[in-house]
C-alpha cells in the first residue's frame, strides 16, 4: 500500500460486527487509517464475515452487508446488499 494511502473508516455508535471484521480505532492511525463520527450518531450496520466496501462508498443507515461481499457502489438506507459485487437483494 503506498505511503500516500489514506483510508477513513466509519464506525457508528450501533455497529455490530461477525467474526474476523477488523474494527479500526484511533489507535490505528499510526496505519494510515482514520476514524470519524458519524454525523447523526444513531446509524447501525450489520457487517458479516469478510464484506468489503471499496474506498469512497458510502452505506447507509441500518444496511446489512452480507458475508464475502464486496461494495463497490453506493448502499441506501435500510438495505441487504450481497454478492461477490454486491448487489440489492432486498429493502425494508
Amino acid at each position: 500500500m503506498p505511503d500516500d494511502f489514506l483510508m477513513r473508516i466509519h464506525s457508528p455508535e450501533f455497529t455490530a460486527m461477525s467474526e474476523r471484521v477488523l474494527e479500526v480505532t484511533a489507535l490505528a492511525s499510526r496505519l494510515n487509517v482514520m476514524p470519524f463520527d458519524d454525523e447523526v450518531g444513531k446509524a447501525r450496520l450489520f457487517a458479516q464475515i469478510l464484506g468489503r466496501a471499496l474506498p469512497g462508498v458510502t452505506i447507509g443507515r441500518d444496511s446489512v452487508i452480507a458475508a464475502g461481499a464486496i461494495v463497490a457502489e453506493d448502499v441506501p438506507a435500510r438495505t441487504l446488499v450481497a454478492g461477490t459485487k454486491a448487489g440489492i437483494r432486498r429493502t425494508w
